[in-house]
Parts: C-alpha cells; sequence; structure tokens
C-alpha cells in the first residue's frame, strides 16, 4: 500500500466512523426523551422499523454500533501507523538518495574548480617568457669577497643533484631552492650578476617587474605571481624580479583599500612560491632597507658596493678589449695608443655602468667625428660629461645621489 492508497483509506474509514458516532448519539438522544409506545412510532416514522422495536432492541442495536463504531477506530488507527511507518522509510531513501548525489555533484565541481584553476595556472604563465643571457660570467667584474659569495651560490645549484637526490637531503629540505639577494648602488652590476649566473648554470633568464605581477584587483596579484613561478619552474630558467624593493616591501598594517589588501595578499603568496619552488631567484634593489624582514631571512644577501680603483681598472680593461679564453667575440673598438685604463680608474670614481656608457659615448664620438679610431681624449671627455652629469642632478632640490655608501639628498 503506497502513502497516497493509505491516505485514502484512512479518509473513508474516518467518514464512516464519525458518521455512526453521530447516529448513534442522535439515537441515545431521541430515546432519552421518549417512552413506550412513543419511542416504537417515533423509530417507525424515523426510519421505518416494523411494530414491536422497544427500549431493549434500541439498547442492543446501539451496543452493537459501538461496538462496530470501537473496532473502526482500532482499524483507524492501524492504518495510520502502518502508513507512516512506510512513508518515513520511503522518504528516508529519497532522501538518502539525492544527498548522495549532491556530494558527487560538490566533489565533482571541486575537481573542476581544481582543473580549471590549473588551466588558468598554465595559460597565465605562458606570457612569461625566458631569454637568453646576455653576459658571461667572465665579463663580471667584482671586488674578490662579492665574487666568493656569488660562486658559492653558484656552487650550490651545481651540486643540488648530488646533495639532494644521492645524499638524501631532500627528506630534511623538500623544496630545495637558493634566494639570493643583490643589493647596492645603481649600476654596480647586480642585473648583469644575475645574468651572468644565469649562463653559468647553463640556464635560461626570466626576468619579472613590478607591473609583471601586482594588479589592484583582489586575488589577481597571487595568481600571477604563482603563475611567474610556474613559468620558471615550467623553463627550467633563472627568476630575476629587477628592483625588488617595490615587491619585497614590508607589508601593509594599516589597511584601508581593497588594493592594498591585494598587494598583502601578493607579498604573502610570494613567500609562499619562495618556499615551494626548486631552482633559483635572485632580486636586485638599491633600496634593501625597504624590504620585509621575512624576506632577508630567506635569502643569501649579497652587497654591491662601489667598486675601487683595482676594480674600475679591470671593468675598463673588459670593456674595451675582448678578454682571452678561447671563446669567439664581437668586440673589437680600434683603440688609440694613448689609451690608458689605468689613468681613466684612479681619476674617476665611477661605476660599472658608467664605465659601460663612457665607452659607448667615446665610440659614438669617434665615429661622428670621421675619426677611425678611439683615443683617450674621447674617453676623458666622456667621462666628464658623466661627472657633470652627476653634480647637476645634485643640485636639484629634493634629488638623490649616491655617495659611498649611502644616499644623500639635496633637501
Amino acid at each position: 500500500m503506497n502513502f497516497r492508497n493509505g491516505l485514502k483509506n484512512t479518509s473513508i474509514i474516518s467518514i464512516i466512523s464519525y458518521l455512526i458516532k453521530v447516529i448513534i448519539l442522535f439515537l441515545l438522544f431521541r430515546a432519552h426523551e421518549l417512552e413506550g409506545d412513543r419511542i416504537c412510532r417515533s423509530f417507525k416514522d424515523l426510519f421505518y422499523w416494523p411494530d414491536g422495536v422497544c427500549v431493549d432492541m434500541l439498547i442492543v442495536y446501539s451496543t452493537l454500533c459501538v461496538g462496530v463504531m470501537l473496532a473502526l477506530d482500532e482499524l483507524l488507527f492501524w492504518i495510520k501507523c502502518s502508513t507512516k511507518v512506510r512513508r518515513t522509510s520511503g522518504s528516508k531513501k529519497r532522501k538518502k538518495q539525492p544527498r548522495i548525489n549532491e556530494m558527487r555533484r560538490a566533489e565533482q565541481i571541486v575537481d573542476q574548480n581544481d582543473l580549471n584553476d590549473e588551466f588558468d595556472y598554465e595559460q597565465r604563465a605562458k606570457q612569461y617568457i625566458p631569454t637568453e643571457p646576455k653576459y658571461s660570467f667572465e665579463r663580471v667584474i667584482l671586488p674578490q669577497d662579492i665574487m666568493d659569495t656569488i660562486r658559492e651560490a653558484v656552487g650550490m645549484c651545481e651540486c643540488a643533484n648530488k646533495v639532494f637526490e644521492e645524499w638524501g637531503v631532500y627528506e630534511i629540505q623538500p623544496n630545495p631552492s637558493t634566494a639570493i639577494n643583490f643589493w647596492g648602488p645603481p649600476g654596480t652590476g647586480k642585473t648583469m650578476a644575475a645574468e651572468a649566473i644565469a649562463g653559468k648554470l647553463g640556464k635560461k633568464i626570466m626576468k619579472v617587474s613590478y607591473a609583471d605581477v601586482v594588479s589592484k584587483y583582489h586575488g589577481e596579484g597571487t595568481k600571477m605571481m604563482k603563475a611567474v613561478f610556474k613559468a620558471a619552474s615550467n623553463a627550467d630558467a633563472v627568476l630575476f624580479f629587477d628592483e625588488a624593493d617595490s615587491l619585497l616591501a614590508k607589508r601593509l598594517t594599516d589597511i584601508t583599500q581593497a588594493a592594498e589588501q591585494a598587494i598583502n595578499s601578493m607579498r604573502s603568496q610570494l613567500l609562499i612560491c619562495l618556499e615551494e619552488f626548486r631552482g633559483i631567484v635572485i632580486f636586485a634593489t638599491n633600496l634593501v632597507e625597504n624590504y620585509d624582514q621575512a624576506f632577508l631571512n630567506r635569502m643569501i644577501n649579497v652587497e654591491f658596493k662601489k667598486p675601487d680603483a683595482a676594480t674600475r681598472k679591470a671593468i675598463w680593461d673588459v670593456h674595451i678589449i675582448s678578454p682571452v679564453d678561447g671563446k669567439r667575440h664581437q668586440l673589437n673598438i680600434p683603440l688609440g695608443r694613448n689609451v690608458d685604463t689605468k689613468e681613466l680608474s684612479e681619476k674617476y670614481e665611477i661605476v660599472g655602468r658608467e664605465i659601460r656608457n663612457a665607452v659607448v659615448s667615446a665610440c659614438i664620438s669617434a665615429a661622428s667625428a670621421g675619426r677611425n679610431m678611439v683615443a683617450q681624449e674621447d674617453l676623458i671627455s666622456a667621462c666628464e660629461k658623466i661627472v657633470q652629469e652627476k653634480k647637476s642632478l645634485a643640485k636639484v632640490k629634493g634629488s638623490t645621489v649616491w655617495k659611498g655608501d649611502l644616499y644623500y639628498g639635496n633637501e
């Protein structure tokens, strides 16, 4: 018996039971009011009963009706209980199946979201393309202590397979990575050193700037940051963040806008990526004092100082004369006999980038004058221009110039 049939039968029996109760009550009420022949005549008039009906027969019939009524009540109660039990058990079965289906649908949605996120990261990672390093390790001229630190970092990457795979150090460091922070005055060779490290390791370099990963929309910055590391991992490239102080700055505490919260989330995601990344990450900055301490504690910090006279001479030499290392080089500057790099290095306290700019300027000046050779005077003139430009900038109100190891502002 299903729920609908049970409900239908219950309704019919209830109606019959109530009708019988009403009739019995009516008969008993009339029996109380009538006496003798009036009772017989009244019942005869009402129901056309035969003559001879008396009060005894009325009582007998009434008792019989009450018994039938009680029996119907018992039957009604049994049908109600039986129908309720079946309806409850049926509803449990019906509810259980949809619940299982909902759980399965929820699991499918979660799995699909994971696939969508993975696909999204893969698509985003495609926009970050590594390039071949432009400088070789032999062209990097730095003080000996800085070179030793860089060689140590390179050595950690070169022997990573032996240490982590053969010696099983993966068990205590599942995600071996080398994060290096180059900091110091501008033009001291930080970017050049990063490219040279990539060339030394036989890897490409992936350069990333602040604009590549930051978004004012909440959640976008974290996705782009994760995509950057994924792209570097897929390409097995050295990841290089230039002007990293904008990325690694102290996290904001007094947040009033959604954009500030987005930047904090991006920086937190960067910390997570550094922990999980297997490879080498290099940061470069002129303003290391702006770094969040959490980043400094996770990196090898290498200070790039202004070169001394001996280092400057080596930089001059490597920029005007091709090194003798058995490799083919295209550098072929025709130099006059009076070119003296020792004099230039002692007279002008300029950094590597400024030396390179001076060489380029001297070559253009000689070629523009119709001469086929670069003389000492061309190099001196280029250096004087650079020094004069620095003095002019230092006079500008509010400007900053690098003097020694610190910035001094002309307020």
